[in-house]
């Protein structure tokens, strides 16, 4: 590891350390709310979950990323197995490998790799939307739209509406998915890094978002409150990963054909 890199990993640690001793983030007011499955299947409106059944077939098509950059194919798959589920193709859920091995988008298969592509691990939000077009293509899934949002820290208030009515269509329609760029230490006990995840839910009563996390080191998926996920999604990380291609989060989101989600 170089010493940027060792410097930079170091203030994260420091960081991780000063939020916990002063109970910030999520030691916090944007301490996480995990629902096992069952406690999931006890408390969704039943209503709710016969019209959504793409929110279901995330569930269960949900798969841990397999090593520690590795989020994005985790992901990426997830949602790939889950739309694929519904549209009732025929075969065995895509493995995170086999979808590595398809797609060559963006050095995906490189960026995953110790050495990364050009130094670079993991995938900064722009090269996480081309990947998810590039891997739904692949697989023969046509969305009617995909698009790629970057979430500024200080973002006109239609940004952030558009992303709420987003997760609310989501909820209530089960005909679009929203991918995650967020800094994980903002919502979980984790370190200050980009990562990514599908969402699963959005409680529009208490204004709470579920995170279905791929990152095996997480119990179970959770909810955050809006704020902090849109906190989480802006995060600059202080500029030091701009270097590496992260200046901030955001998110991807895929608008399907209803025919697509068994409706």
């Amino acid at each position: 590891m170089s010493l940027k890199r060792q410097l930079i990993f170091a203030g994260m640690y420091l960081a991780y350390g000063y939020s916990r001793l002063m109970g910030l983030g999520p030691f916090g007011r944007c301490r996480p709310a995990y629902c096992p499955a069952d406690t999931l299947k006890r408390t969704a409106p039943t209503s709710k979950i016969s019209r959504n059944k793409l929110k279901a077939a995330l569930h269960r098509q949900h798969v841990h990323q397999y090593h520690d950059a590795s989020c994005s194919v985790a992901s990426v798959a997830t949602l790939l197995n889950a739309i694929a589920q519904l549209s009732g193709s025929a075969g065995p859920p895509v493995s995170q490998q086999a979808l590595l091995k398809r797609v060559r988008c963006g050095h995906w298969q490189e960026r995953m790799q110790p050495e990364g592509h050009q130094g670079r691990r993991g995938l900064p939000l722009k090269v996480l939307g081309a990947v998810t077009m590039a891997s739904l293509k692949a697989y023969g899934i046509r969305p009617q739209k995909i698009e790629v949002v970057p979430t500024p820290a200080h973002p006109a208030k239609a940004l952030r509406e558009r992303l709420r009515q987003r997760l609310v269509r989501f909820e209530e329609r089960g005909d679009c998915a929203v991918l995650a760029h967020f800094n994980q230490g903002a919502l979980v006990p984790a370190l200050s890094i980009p990562h990514i995840s599908p969402v699963c839910g959005y409680d529009r009563t208490r204004d709470r978002v579920l995170i279905l996390d791929v990152d095996p080191d997480q119990p179970a998926p959770y909810t955050v409150s809006f704020d902090c996920f849109y906190r989480a999604l802006s995060c600059e990380y202080l500029g030091l990963l701009r270097p590496f291609g992260y200046r901030h989060g955001g998110y991807v989101f895929v608008a399907l054909d209803p025919a697509a989600c068994g409706q």
